[in-house]
């Protein structure tokens, strides 16, 4: 593997490129929707969970079809990925398990083992990654944030109970390291499937739940 030129003036300016840069942006989205997490703000943070999930899908795309493998900036490009899922859907969803249930310690018992399933998770398809990008072994650490961000949005509004929530939150945790294969559609299905479940949510958010709960 080739060593990263120093010719930027800043100590991240030669691993810029279309890839990466999206990556970047998908950490400040993650740090955007950890503030709304904190604020409450339940269906704002889905949106950007969503927005979360399109951007980490567009860069892979990006890194996989036009640029060069096997370099510096993709060894970049690898290790911030992983760590804006980390923040996108392992810190964000941990704070919306402990701000939205009201089962106290119980709710910080399982935001901590969601955020460290999904550590575990990322770091172990870091060294061994999948031979076939259309199989998984386990859930996704990025479908799992963004269902915890579903859930989130449909407990706020009254739809589901905090004790629910949190045992479905638990078994979307440890889907994530169980030993299950998966078998993935294609990028415009998961972007189709992942938009109609973040629509469906909003809608039944709306409808069917507290209207002054969602509002603040």
């Amino acid at each position: 593997m080739s060593s990263a030129p120093r010719t930027s003036p800043v100590v991240f300016g030669e691993y810029l490129d279309s890839a990466n840069a999206v990556t970047l942006l998908n950490g400040a989205v993650g740090g955007l929707a950890l503030w709304l997490a904190l604020e409450g703000q339940a269906g704002a943070c889905l949106a950007l969970l969503f927005a979360a999930v399109v951007l980490d899908h567009l860069d892979g795309y990006l890194a996989r079809r036009f640029l060069e493998p096997g370099t510096a900036r993709r060894a970049f490009g690898a290790r911030a990925d992983s760590l804006a899922d980390l923040l996108n859907f392992g810190a964000v969803p941990t704070v919306l398990i402990s701000l939205t249930a009201s089962v106290q310690p119980a709710a910080a018992l399982v935001g901590a083992t969601f955020v460290v399933l999904g550590i575990v998770r990322l770091a172990h398809f870091d060294i061994t990654p999948e031979p076939d990008p259309h199989l998984s072994t386990g859930l996704p650490t990025t479908y799992a944030g963004f269902l915890v961000g579903c859930l989130s949005l449909l407990t706020v509004a009254g739809v589901v109970t905090a004790g629910p929530f949190l045992a479905l939150c638990a078994v979307v945790a440890v889907a994530q390291v169980a030993r299950v294969r998966l078998r993935l559609p294609g990028t415009g299905w998961c972007l189709g499937i992942v938009t109609a479940a973040a629509v469906l949510t909003s809608v039944v958010a709306v409808v069917f739940g507290n209207a002054r709960a969602l509002l603040g």
